[in-house]
């Protein structure tokens, strides 16, 4: 399996869990920061993180979207 691969993989098993909506990518970066707390290696933890990172990055995105949007209508 070649890394691209290995991303594509973790991608289309990370979104259904992930959502789409700022409160479920708010959650599920709280999910992984909990579990990169206690994960069994230091691989794990930072892979947990990073995944983190980008939920929050992402819900971030979703709630700026949504308030230019928001705006544009008024």
């Amino acid at each position: 399996m070649i890394p691209a691969d290995l991303v594509d993989h973790a991608v289309e098993l990370l979104a259904p869990m992930v959502g789409q909506t700022s409160d479920s990518f708010g959650a599920a970066a709280d999910a992984f920061d909990a579990y990169a707390g206690s994960a069994p290696s230091a691989m794990h933890e930072r892979i947990a993180s990073v995944i983190a990172s980008e939920c929050r990055s992402a819900s971030e995105c979703v709630q700026v979207r949504r308030a230019f949007l928001e705006g544009f209508r008024l």
